[in-house]
């Protein structure tokens, strides 16, 4: 009779239209990102996202993607090489990535369920008051749209969901990633490179 409506009803955790205010053309081609992410879907659609980081503000996107796992690995490892963090969820189907990538060296930081919580609250936090930009990619805005959220713990916190296995949302789940890896080892920049603060 259509009285649950309101309550089955999926909304996305930013607004289509408060999304689209957050678009900008983020840091030039040979800036360097704070961070790397990886996430990766049921399908094995792997996603890879880099955050850059300014005072308290920071830009976001989709920098590499695709099914061909030894092609990310190779692109990750070249990008990040010992310098720059990439994180990984342990619970992804892209943790498989983990041990491939410490072997070559790559700063990997892989994440727990928690963090996971606080990475989504982060993106909340930034993206409300305008402290956050991304480039209007067409896949990041669609996993957007389409994620779930699950809570995780009892005091509010919650995760992009993942149990559909019909949806690929990885694109949206690697763009938080890299913003938490990157606040979570915020660097400043030397002439030298990045050191860690």
């Amino acid at each position: 009779l259509g009285i649950w409506d309101e309550f089955t009803k999926h909304r996305a955790a930013i607004r289509r239209s408060a999304w689209r205010d957050l678009i900008d053309q983020g840091p030039a081609d040979d800036v360097k990102p704070n961070a790397l992410a990886v996430d990766m879907s049921h399908a094995r659609e792997i996603s890879v996202s880099a955050c850059w980081l300014e005072g308290e503000s920071a830009h976001c996107e989709e920098v590499w993607a695709g099914p061909d796992e030894d092609a990310a690995v190779e692109w990750i490892v070249e990008r990040a090489g010992r310098r720059i963090t990439v994180a990984i969820d342990g619970s992804s189907p892209a943790s498989a990535l983990v041990p491939r990538l410490r072997a070559r060296k790559v700063l990997v930081m892989q994440t727990t369920a928690g963090d996971m919580a606080k990475a989504c609250g982060l993106l909340i936090g930034k993206a409300k008051p305008g402290r956050f930009s991304h480039a209007d990619q067409d896949a990041v805005r669609d996993a957007l749209e389409i994620a779930r959220k699950y809570a995780i713990g009892s005091a509010g916190g919650w995760g992009w969901d993942r149990r559909d296995e019909s949806v690929n949302i990885a694109p949206i789940v690697s763009v938080t990633l890299s913003l938490f890896g990157a606040e979570a080892t915020k660097r400043t920049r030397t002439s030298g490179g990045a050191t860690f603060v």
